[in-house]
């Protein structure tokens, strides 16, 4: 388990809101049932989700920093074989959909609509390094 304490920012009030940057490992290949979304094979390798938190950093971050005991957003399903490893995380910010546009320009989706089922853009996880 990582120390939340090194992760949380100090000067952040843990209740701003805004958009974040989850950065996450994949140890080995594996092939996970993503809720409703379907059956995807994630590669081995290193990862970026990029997601908001609209009721405040803290509760998001801890939920991904600590074992996830209720599966409800795309991405805890897939955090369940993943090691957490950072989060950059943009006060006030709420535009997923650009963040999403500019990785697609530079790495590769890792599965259709993740993240994104209610969004326009075509996913907001994407393969950043592969091992």
């Amino acid at each position: 388990m990582t120390d939340l304490g090194q992760l949380l920012s100090r000067e952040l009030n843990p209740d701003k809101k805004g958009t974040y940057l989850l950065l996450f490992s994949l140890r080995k290949s594996v092939k996970v049932k993503i809720g409703r979304l379907g059956s995807f094979k994630f590669l081995q390798g290193e990862y970026c989700y990029i997601g908001s938190a609209k009721s405040g950093y803290k509760r998001r971050v801890l939920r991904y920093f600590t074992e996830i005991k209720y599966l409800h957003w795309h991405i805890d399903y897939l955090l369940q074989f993943a090691e957490a490893k950072g989060i950059f995380f943009y006060e006030d910010y709420f535009d997923e959909e650009c963040i999403a546009k500019e990785f697609l320009k530079h790495y590769k989706p890792a599965a259709k609509k993740f993240g994104a089922s209610d969004k326009k853009s075509f996913s907001h996880l994407f393969l950043i390094k592969r091992r």
